[in-house]
């Protein structure tokens, strides 16, 4: 697929041994939010551990940032957890220029599937 054909967001969910498993793609900005927002608050609803596998985006803005932060606060309120994985790229690069990777629990890896 070029990349004029690749979607300009996607998230797939999966489980791993109990735990909820977000793989997002593309670029997450204010056309993404929507879909990043529910599909996370469906995780949150259904797993005490949400994985946001972020490896897979090309560029996060502050609509990503958000959704991050969002995910981070519902965990902290309802005793859940919330792990990122953030990749090495420009994801992670805004995870740290902004404060939020002080704030969040990173990963290297999220887990296998069960």
């Amino acid at each position: 697929m070029s990349a004029a054909e690749d979607p300009p967001f996607a998230v797939r969910a999966r489980d791993a041994g109990g735990q909820a498993v977000l793989e997002f793609e593309g670029d997450l900005d204010v056309l993404g939010i929507a879909e990043a927002r529910e599909a996370v608050r469906r995780a949150q609803d259904g797993a005490s551990t949400v994985v946001l596998d972020l490896r897979g985006l090309r560029f996060m803005d502050s609509s990503g940032l958000r959704v991050v932060l969002e995910a981070h606060r519902r965990a902290a309120a309802e005793a859940g957890r919330l792990l990122i994985a953030p990749g090495d790229g420009a994801v992670r690069r805004v995870l740290d220029l902004s404060g939020v990777a002080g704030l969040v629990e990173l990963v290297d890896e999220p887990p296998e599937a069960a």
